[in-house]
């Protein structure tokens, strides 16, 4: 739906720019222009079919962040409210989003955050907590996620474990640790494809409230088409 009102807009901008191509000024400016919201259109697409319609809904253990500064938006099929467990199956900080379907790939996603305030100190607590969580030792790699068209590449330090991949992003403003556990089966590229997808998403700050508004209107739309398709 959002997609297909996209083209409309396309093909309006095409027509309404007639006068401007016809004259031959602005060509350039306008075919650069066109190919940028195609762009745009074609990245909109493939992320609506690999995450979530939700962005994330953080924890109220999570201290210091408010919801409206984080922006997620999880693998499809993954649970975009963190699961309420007794306290002795937590995973300390580590906030668990379940798999909603089992043949997504995914176990579940794990999310921990914290605000900093001696960023040295306080980070080597924060990963030291996760790593003992998850079983996990040794050196990351540095992996350069795709970003969004036309946004600056986001950089993460990965680490692995068995049907585990934890991703911690470089200069982040909050201290923030996403785990992916696998299920072990599914089509690799095509959980590879949303994990990137996801990766990508990610926007802390007051850089996170305006495309969690838009993302969390077009999901109450949407909700409300459907429900009104059934009710015909």
């Amino acid at each position: 739906m959002l997609a297909a009102r996209a083209r409309c807009w396309l093909v309006i901008s095409f027509c309404l720019a007639g006068p401007v191509l016809g004259s031959g000024c602005g060509l350039t400016e306008y075919e650069e222009r066109l190919e940028v919201q195609q762009k745009r259109l074609k990245y909109m697409e493939q992320e609506n079919k690999n995450l979530t319609d939700r962005p994330v809904v953080l924890s109220d253990r999570v201290e210091g962040i408010q919801n409206k500064y984080f922006f997620l938006r999880l693998p499809a099929g993954i649970a975009v409210e963190p699961a309420e467990l007794p306290p002795v199956q937590r995973l300390g900080r580590l906030e668990i989003y379940p798999a909603l379907k089992q043949d997504a790939g995914f176990q579940d996603v794990l999310i921990a955050l914290a605000v900093e305030e001696d960023r040295e100190k306080d980070k080597e607590k924060f990963l030291k907590d996760v790593f003992n969580r998850l079983k996990i030792s040794g050196s990351p790699k540095t992996k350069q996620i795709p970003p969004r068209p036309f946004d600056k590449p986001l950089r993460y330090d990965v680490y692995q474990g068995s049907n585990l991949q934890l991703y911690v992003p470089q200069n982040s403003k909050y201290l923030t640790a996403i785990a992916f556990r696998l299920t072990g089966s599914g089509n690799t590229a095509a959980i590879e494809e949303r994990i990137n997808f996801c990766l990508a998403s990610l926007l802390e700050g007051k850089s996170a409230e305006a495309p969690r508004k838009l993302l969390q209107a077009q999901s109450r739309k949407k909700s409300k088409e459907k429900k009104a398709d059934k009710g015909d």
